[in-house]
């Protein structure tokens, strides 16, 4: 591929993620037992769009439907292709925002090199930052997490199963409000009585800013 090839293909991932998706991004293939071409599915597609159309989304998922591994390639196509993003991942333990976070690594670590920003400043297993000044953080579930940062992105895992979600709406959806990002909740259900259900509820209901 010429310099000039190269060049075109920066800017289409750039302007569309679901092209970066569609051409170099990789997932782990469960039937294979290893990495391959990722392929969508319409309703993923259909997610991709929504992250990247609204400012706000919340996704009521079943398990094994892809939804985590859909969230972690936008999170990298962010990351990669946007300068200045700062993104947090928050799930209902310490292991499973870890855990997403490594699937976004998966992502990067297949990417072709001359798609990637210049330099790798952090990489470790909870937190991921280039040169483009954007990073990527995976935190515990805590009073304290994310708050404080002027976030571009926040990504809540499972937050139907996370404790005391309201310290969360007090810390991280708080920072992320003030700066006008991006709010991505994922969840399957767990009952009535928890953050994620009045946030899913009041979003058909249309009583807040969330695109179900």
């Amino acid at each position: 591929m010429t310099i000039a090839e190269k060049k075109s293909e920066l800017v289409k991932c750039m302007l569309n993620p679901q092209y970066y998706l569609d051409h170099y991004a990789h997932a782990f293939n469960a039937k294979t037992q290893k990495m391959s071409q990722l392929e969508c599915f319409n309703y993923q597609k259909k997610a991709i769009k929504n992250f990247d159309k609204h400012m706000n989304s919340i996704v009521l998922k079943s398990r094994q439907t892809g939804f985590s591994v859909i969230t972690a390639a936008y999170v990298a196509w962010r990351l990669l292709f946007k300068s200045d993003e700062r993104i947090v991942i928050i799930a209902n333990d310490f292991n499973g925002a870890k855990r997403l976070l490594k699937t976004v690594k998966d992502y990067i670590n297949n990417t072709p090199d001359w798609l990637l920003p210049q330099t790798r400043v952090k990489d470790n297993e909870s937190w991921i930052e280039f040169s483009n000044n954007s990073w990527v953080k995976a935190l515990a579930c805590s009073p304290q997490a994310g708050r404080g940062e002027a976030l571009t992105l926040l990504v809540l895992d499972e937050v139907a199963f996370i404790e005391n979600a309201d310290d969360i709406k007090a810390g991280a959806l708080m920072a992320v409000s003030q700066t006008r990002g991006k709010t991505i909740m994922i969840s399957t259900p767990n009952g009535t009585n928890n953050l994620y259900y009045d946030t899913w509820r009041n979003a058909i209901k249309q009583e807040n800013n969330f695109n179900t």
